[in-house]
């Protein structure tokens, strides 16, 4: 795999130098905010790209990890690309890979791969995401290879279908709460005996940051 990132915030961060740790060859970071692009390149060895072109060109597989209004908004800007044969990824816990409406019909592959993560800080989170679950869906072509890719570093990977995203998104919402998440998860395919251990990690980010912030 050589990954490359269009979107550097923390999530994009964090992402790449988890993979970057594993033995990922990461091949940049686009964004339209060039300081950010470059400080993430600077962060994870890598390279700072000035447009997706580029960066679509030098790496097979592509993470958007960017807010979820704009990931349609760059698809649309993606498409066109010589995509084919490449892994067309998004990080969103609320938005199905189906975002990426014709990937398939153009030869690419479409995934949202989240983890169940509270990610709250660019420079350190990355040390903690190995206890994190990732849920994945998309298209059957290199499901099991992505699953595969996350397993082997550790991870707990849950893979789920589009139209079971809402609930996940609830689930994830609600966790904090820890009377209702069990439900949704439930409802998002996840097995029983598991999920209590899956979202806990994810609740005592969440808290941590929010203690950092009313400090």
């Amino acid at each position: 795999m050589r990954a490359g990132f269009i979107g550097a915030g923390k999530v994009g961060f964090t992402l790449g130098k988890y993979l970057a740790m594993h033995g990922i060859e990461i091949s940049g970071y686009y964004s339209r905010t060039p300081a950010s692009a470059k400080e993430a390149a600077e962060f994870t060895q890598s390279r700072y790209y000035t447009s997706i072109e580029e960066i679509t060109k030098d790496s097979d597989t592509l993470f958007l990890t960017v807010p979820d209004g704009t990931i349609g908004e760059i698809w649309d800007d993606m498409r066109n690309l010589p995509i084919k044969n490449k892994n067309i990824c998004h990080c969103s816990g609320s938005i199905p890979s189906t975002v990426f409406f014709d990937a398939e019909n153009r030869g690419a592959y479409r995934y949202s791969i989240h983890p169940l993560y509270a990610i709250s800080s660019k420079a350190t989170s990355y040390l903690d995401l190995g206890k994190a679950c990732f849920t994945i869906e998309g298209s059957d072509a290199h499901l099991a290879e992505l699953k595969a890719l996350f397993s082997e570093m550790g991870n707990t990977v849950v893979a789920i279908s589009p139209d079971s995203k809402a609930l996940y998104h609830a689930a994830t919402r609600l966790s904090h709460w820890q009377i209702w998440a069990p439900p949704c998860l439930s409802n998002a395919a996840f097995p029983k005996r598991r999920q209590q251990r899956l979202y806990l990690p994810f609740f005592w980010e969440m808290r941590r940051a929010w203690q950092k912030r009313v400090r």
